[in-house]
């Protein structure tokens, strides 16, 4: 009997990705989605299975040397959604996506997150620094001052 804690690592044949394939009825299948019909049942409609393992090893990434990819134990896969898979792995989007701090040190909240079009998040407070180092290297933060005082005294 195998342990059901243990991978059931599959060692037929191996997609470029790192899944194991088998053949059935005709088809050929992911060979974890086969075991997991079999045992547990059908996976539920618009959901994905998430490799449980992988999940936990913290150290393991995403590639297609990922022994994880090649587990069948059906007690290592839950349902899923695709989002929920992706945020769960360890793929750089992943990471950065669990982040609560930029690399200054400065929170993700909302009122200090920028999230670009591309999805991607910048730290407002780095930006404004940012902003504020360039134009105190160009001279144009003065120039603006002074324009503000001619302004101010014109009035």
């Amino acid at each position: 009997m195998t342990d059901a804690n243990e991978c059931w690592i599959y060692t037929g044949t191996i997609t470029s990705q790192g899944y194991g394939q088998i053949g059935v009825e005709g088809k050929v299948r992911q060979a974890y989605k086969v075991a997991y019909e079999l045992f547990i049942g059908e996976v539920p409609p618009g959901l994905e299975l998430d490799h449980l393992c992988h999940t936990r090893d913290l150290k393991c990434i995403s590639n297609s040397d990922c022994r994880h990819r090649r587990c069948v134990n059906p007690w290592h896969l839950e349902p899923v959604t695709q989002r929920e898979n992706t945020r769960r792995s360890n793929n750089p989007s992943a990471v950065n996506a669990r982040k609560t701090h930029c690399i200054h040190g400065h929170e993700f909240s909302p009122e200090n997150t920028y999230v670009k079009p591309n999805g991607q998040r910048q730290c407002r407070q780095c930006g404004r620094d940012a902003s504020a180092r360039y134009f105190a290297s160009t001279g144009r933060a003065r120039d603006r001052r002074a324009r503000q005082r001619k302004q101010g005294d014109q009035s």
